[in-house]
């Protein structure tokens, strides 16, 4: 088994180079959500978006960040005043291209993932020279 706390999140963070973005729940359904247990938690990092939803949890869905192909920040007048707001990701994986989540001060939220994906990208780039033989 693992061990949590501080010291191994510290650890695990040294180890993965990954900082998080967001860590939160949402809630598809609004307020009558926890009556069909279908919150949706998200877990946003510098190097992957990971979703817990459905009924009690049921489904895991990850998207590494490599993978996004467009994003977009959206938001009516409503959510304007509210502070709300709806990140619409669209990813190369064939399950879910089109994911959204919104709630509560998405703005920043969007700004920091907008970067994580501009320096992932980059990284992905200057990984492709595979195979050249000097």
């Amino acid at each position: 088994a693992l061990g949590g706390g501080p010291a191994a999140e510290s650890k695990a963070k040294l180890v993965s180079h990954e900082d998080t973005l967001f860590d939160g729940t949402t809630w598809p359904c609004g307020p009558i959500s926890p009556c069909f247990c279908s919150a949706t938690h998200w877990h946003i990092t510098t190097k992957r978006i990971d979703c817990t939803h459905g009924c009690c949890g049921s489904n895991m869905d990850t998207i590494d960040l490599r993978r996004i192909r467009d994003m977009s920040f959206r938001r009516n007048v409503f959510q304007l005043c509210c502070n709300r707001g709806t990140i619409v990701i669209y990813s190369a994986d064939t399950t879910d291209p089109e994911i959204q989540i919104t709630t509560w001060n998405m703005k920043p939220l969007f700004k920091k993932l907008k970067d994580a994906w501009s320096h992932a990208r980059v990284g992905t780039a200057v990984g492709m020279d595979v195979g050249d033989d000097y």
